[in-house]
């Protein structure tokens, strides 16, 4: 069970117990203290004490119980402390003690308690002090959501590499999101192609480089949650000699790969932290480690993109989220390459062929799911054995 602290300063809680024979005696059994002015009334009184004088130590076990049940609670670690013993607490008194919090560092996750106890009968302070406790957070697989039981919002996610991811996902029995910008008869065309899957899919015209269309995606989802997202839209490009290139051919990628990324993970985190955690896989590209010529806006916008998922993975493993990018060589099936440079990369290629869409999706869904828990900020190169310095 997870245990998450709340406490504050000025949190209090008192408890009550009973220092009788019976409990010095297990106490003594237990530590081995057989100190006779403790289990001997008349060695006490030969001491100068008119009871029996209760162990300490059963004073600090109070101390102890309170610290893991009550306050910080469940999950706290006592690290340190500073206590006195005023006066002797005699066999047979019944004590109060109260535990407040004075101060709490959320940065070290550690808190300061200051104890008091008093006999309940005389209200005479008989011991105080401080004890430091560390807040400890349970560590606990990333993932707990099987992909087949996830919400998936994929964009591009009607066509062409996306559309192999949300297959995948929805033969696993996952719900699918799968956004497209503009072909409502291809979104509709591939809805019917997997109408008959385990999973559940929705299309929804979104064009995720408009700040109005995301705000009505999440607005239209509602409380449904979301646990990962698979961003592989993609706009079709030119080749673009340097002397001819502007502003425009990287502005328009960029606000693709770059600005839409930002805003499915800014509109996905709070439902990410409902769930405890959550994925993000981008689509980049081989091109960012061995660019072609002519791509140059290309490569810089798919290094951007590469750049934000590090950054991201950073920034939100605070709340157990994890940030990947998979980065696939020339697709069989792609027509962004000319026939004889496709022959050129499969030639260069170890495994002698050109990575599927399948393949691909394959890799995005174990990063979704179970295997990819403890993976994050990562690039990982769909190369088929082809090394780039």
């Amino acid at each position: 069970m997870t245990t998450v602290h709340t406490i504050e300063a000025g949190d209090r809680v008192e408890s009550e117990f009973f220092v009788g024979s019976a409990q010095v005696g297990q106490f003594s059994d237990l530590s081995g203290d057989r100190n006779p002015i403790h289990v001997d009334r008349d060695a006490a009184r030969a001491h100068g004490f008119p009871r029996a004088v209760a162990h300490g130590g059963i004073l600090i076990a109070e101390v102890s119980r309170v610290i893991g049940c009550e306050l910080p609670g469940a999950g706290s670690l006592w690290v340190s402390s500073e206590f006195e013993f005023l006066r002797p607490v005699y066999v047979g008194t019944q004590l109060r003690l109260a535990a407040e919090v004075q101060h709490v560092s959320p940065a070290f996750g550690l808190a300061v308690l200051k104890f008091e106890a008093v006999s309940a009968d005389s209200e005479t302070l008989v011991f105080k002090g401080s004890a430091t406790v560390k807040l400890l957070s349970p560590q606990t697989p990333m993932n707990s959501v099987p992909l087949g039981s996830q919400t998936i919002i994929v964009s591009g996610g009607t066509r062409g590499i996306g559309a192999a991811v949300s297959r995948g996902a929805l033969r696993l029995g996952a719900s699918v999101i799968a956004l497209y910008r503009s072909d409502e008869e291809q979104a509709s065309a591939f809805a019917n192609e997997v109408d008959d899957e385990p999973g559940s899919v929705r299309t929804v015209r979104c064009d995720v480089t408009s700040a109005a269309d995301v705000a009505d995606l999440f607005s239209e989802l509602g409380d449904q949650p979301v646990h990962g997202v698979v961003h592989a839209a993609s706009p079709t490009f030119d080749d673009v000699a340097v002397a001819d290139l502007a502003w425009g051919h990287f502005s328009g990628l960029l606000e693709t790969y770059v600005s839409g990324a930002v805003s499915l993970v800014q509109g996905s985190r709070e439902r990410f932290k409902t769930h405890g955690a959550g994925r993000v896989v981008f689509l980049g590209s081989e091109v960012t480690m061995q660019p072609k010529a002519g791509w140059t806006h290309y490569v810089t916008a798919k290094a951007a993109l590469a750049g934000l998922a590090r950054g991201l993975a950073v920034d939100l493993a605070v709340d157990g989220t994890t940030v990947n990018v998979v980065s696939p060589g020339a697709v069989h099936t792609s027509d962004q390459f000319a026939p004889g440079a496709k022959s050129m990369i499969r030639s260069a290629t170890p495994l002698n062929r050109l990575v599927t869409e399948e393949e691909i999706a394959e890799v995005v869904l174990f990063l979704l799911g179970p295997g990819g828990s403890f993976m994050t900020g990562v690039d990982l190169p769909l190369s088929g054995g082809r090394v780039f310095g």
